[in-house]
């Protein structure tokens, strides 16, 4: 390059070439522009398919955790993913400026070669020592002239971008409206997608709570155990207890208000029990017998 910005031995005015080369880097930046906007419809739209199927998954495994565990690295990884595919990898590309005239050329006909000749020619100017610049000079300028046709680079993939500008709004409103008018399943799913292993990850929304849990009573006498549903309804509650050393036995709870009651008879050794409604366990309890007077 010479000191006025020209190629050496060229002859190119610099101010025609500097506009072929504005031209280019336009239509690059909205080649960009497109790719970002359909990589974030993309990414919308793989948060929203998360969450619903994150959602499911966990209400449908009653939020044990090995499955919210799962689900949430599934989740991430989905997301991830799209990322990816649609965002990340297509942003990374490098596009030399040969491939965006042609680009140009492949969406605008009526400039007949005009683009990529041009940008071909000055690009190897330093090379065609056997070329008149003024050869080249003028095939600048015939692709300046067609570039007012394509308005300067503006009106290439102005449709596209009105079209992908749509979608990343319209998933943009779905995946607002579903945060805020998300039900319940929704609502409890995510907690555990956006901090699985925090707090609100371990907040399970479906429970059952014991009374008397922990306890410890008379040798042979009674105990009444109780269990309240909390976050969900089951048709059945039962009960899973094992005496000392035996074997596990199971029974029905009774409803008894908006408890279900059971009732251990003559309590004669360590009793080990827990609750069970709808794939939902309770911690594991332990009753102790002591011998204490009447």
């Amino acid at each position: 390059m010479s000191g006025d910005g020209r190629p050496v031995g060229s002859g190119l005015p610099t101010t025609e070439y500097s506009r072929l080369l504005g031209i280019i880097r336009r239509v690059r930046q909205r080649w960009r522009l497109k790719l970002l906007l359909r990589g974030l419809a993309a990414v919308s739209l793989a948060v929203l398919a998360a969450v619903a199927g994150a959602a499911l998954l966990l209400e449908w495994s009653s939020y044990r955790p090995a499955a919210a565990w799962g689900v949430a690295l599934a989740s991430w990884a989905g997301v991830g993913f799209v990322g990816y595919r649609f965002l990340l990898r297509p942003l990374g590309r490098r596009v030399s400026d040969r491939q965006v005239a042609l680009y140009v050329e492949e969406r605008a006909r009526e400039l007949d070669g005009a683009l990529l000749s041009a940008v071909e020619f000055g690009a190897a100017a330093e090379r065609l020592s056997s070329v008149s610049p003024r050869f080249i000079e003028r095939v600048i300028e015939q692709a300046l002239a067609g570039g007012r046709r394509i308005d300067f680079g503006r009106s290439v993939d102005r449709p596209e971008l009105r079209r992908v500008s749509g979608y990343v709004g319209a998933a943009s409103m779905a995946v607002l409206a579903t945060l805020l008018l998300s039900p319940a399943p929704l609502r409890h799913a995510l907690p555990f997608l956006l901090s699985p292993w925090g707090e609100a990850g371990g907040a399970v929304p479906y429970g059952i709570a014991v009374t008397p849990g922990n306890a410890q009573v008379a040798r042979g006498g009674q105990q009444d155990i109780r269990a309240r549903l909390t976050g969900f309804d089951a048709d059945a509650v039962r009960i899973s207890y094992r005496v000392g050393s035996g074997e596990w036995r199971d029974a029905p709870m009774v409803a008894d208000g908006d408890d279900y009651l059971f009732r251990l008879f003559e309590v004669a050794d360590t009793t080990e029990y827990l609750i069970e409604a709808a794939g939902v366990r309770s911690d594991l309890y332990r009753i102790d017998v002591v011998d204490l007077p009447y």
